[in-house]
């Protein structure tokens, strides 16, 4: 039976930025915390790969999780041309927005998965 993809799940992290100065303005506005998301994808045979991305959107990066998830559930994880066809199927979503990190991320988790199996 060949590997798939079963699982794919993205976790928002936010850690306090604390500086000795006035924290810096990122869009106007004062920057007082980093975010990243994390993300987890899991296979039929229980190897489990983790990747991470800029979280800058917060809770849209994590949103964005459902429009990948249903592309890359039942997917071979070790096919190194997955998250290309992923962002081209994705392309009309935008090539910088909130979908290409966690393209990104979903790609770090693959090879993550790769090199456990």
């Amino acid at each position: 039976m060949p590997v798939t993809i079963t699982t794919v799940d993205a976790f928002q992290l936010r850690t306090p930025l604390d500086m000795w100065a006035e924290p810096p303005l990122f869009a106007g506005r004062p920057r007082t915390h980093v975010e990243a998301v994390s993300v987890r994808v899991a296979t039929n045979k229980g190897v489990v790969g983790w990747g991470e991305c800029n979280g800058f959107s917060g809770a849209a990066a994590v949103a964005a999780v459902e429009i990948v998830r249903r592309v890359a559930l039942g997917q071979d994880p070790t096919d190194p041309e997955l998250p290309s066809r992923i962002e081209r199927l994705l392309h009309g979503l935008g090539r910088a927005g909130v979908i290409r990190p966690y393209v990104s991320g979903l790609d770090i988790a693959l090879w993550d998965i790769r090199s456990k199996l």
